[in-house]
């Protein structure tokens, strides 16, 4: 027997003979038919709606969340999938826990739920490449996410289920709200400032607008590359930015170049150590950072504070390195 979709119902049909974008807030579909109407995959759509969507509707997809795809590629018939899932956080240990009293359930809300790096962002951008690459699209990285950039920084007007408190989560905004919820959480998101007037997230829109410069950067050095002749060789900083946006690839390749190049110029073997960090090559990090020690490279003035080295703090050789350089772990 068949259904009966006789009745009615709040949402109407809809028809779209050149693409439809359905997503949980209006500004975030209409990002997604702007890329289309851009020219874009529905990949490109699909990316563009989720930014948006980040900004103004970010308890369902925000960028410390993460992303999973599937994706047909109609021309060559073939179903593709992304998995935009962060790996465990390496600081997150059961001695890590107990240390902070920690010793059953794992809290619900604050920093010691975060147990995963966010793959959203990450998931976006391969997302991006494989647009581009694989079916062909012709818009940049950077016009993806304007939108995002431009509610984040221009402001909002929420909705009125937003400037509602979730009747189930009174953790959040009730008299049971932590004191971190409270410093972190209701100045911008409140249903009472949420009412006062447009939500403007500057933080957010600046962490947006620098992600929108991935493309810019590459595109830059390498042009720069072209016209020195190819004299300016490869840079770390562009393999640091490979490797943060996720091209193994691209990263290693210049690894690669600049190990070479230790043969006919000055190439920092603390530089080398440190990109190797980023790649999770956590012995040939070590193995570098003692060619480091021998070589007396000015980097070891950052040892214990660049960030570049958070992979490799929690191996018990980070440790030891730095006391034996003669560094305060705790300073």
């Amino acid at each position: 027997m068949s259904p009966d979709f006789s009745g009615s119902t709040r949402w109407p049909e809809s028809r779209a003979p050149r693409g439809m974008v359905a997503s949980p807030h209006l500004l975030a579909s209409q990002s997604g038919i702007a890329a289309l109407r851009a020219g874009g995959t529905a990949v490109d759509a699909a990316i563009a709606a989720a930014a948006t969507i980040a900004v103004v509707y970010p308890h369902t997809n925000g960028v410390g969340g993460d992303n999973v795809w599937l994706i047909w590629d109609a021309r060559a018939q073939k179903l593709r999938a992304l998995c935009g899932a962060g790996g465990a956080a390496a600081a997150a240990t059961i001695d890590w826990y107990a240390a902070r009293g920690i010793t059953g359930a794992l809290p619900a809300r604050g920093g010691p739920a975060a147990l995963t790096v966010p793959g959203a962002v990450d998931g976006w951008w391969q997302a991006h490449r494989m647009s581009a690459e694989g079916l062909g699209s012709p818009l940049p990285w950077k016009a993806l996410l304007a939108d995002a950039v431009f509610y984040a920084r221009e402001g909002f007007s929420a909705s009125e289920g937003q400037r509602r408190p979730p009747p189930r989560e009174p953790d959040l905004f009730g008299p049971a709200a932590s004191a971190e919820m409270r410093r972190g959480l209701w100045p911008l998101y409140h249903p009472d400032a949420l009412a006062r007037g447009p939500l403007v997230q500057g933080d957010l829109a600046r962490s947006l607008e620098a992600l929108r410069r991935f493309d810019e950067a590459r595109h830059e050095y390498e042009e720069g590359r072209r016209l020195s002749g190819g004299v300016a060789g490869p840079s770390f900083g562009l393999g640091h930015l490979e490797a943060s946006s996720g091209n193994e690839a691209g990263a290693r390749r210049i690894l690669e170049e600049l190990i070479q190049a230790r043969s006919h110029r000055v190439v920092s073997a603390w530089g080398i150590a440190a990109l190797h960090a980023s790649l999770g090559d956590l012995d040939e990090a070590f193995r570098w950072l003692d060619v480091a020690v021998e070589e007396r490279a000015a980097g070891l003035i950052f040892l214990r504070v660049h960030p570049r080295l958070d992979p490799i703090r929690q191996d018990p050789r980070y440790r030891a390195l730095v006391q034996r350089e003669g560094l305060d772990l705790q300073a």
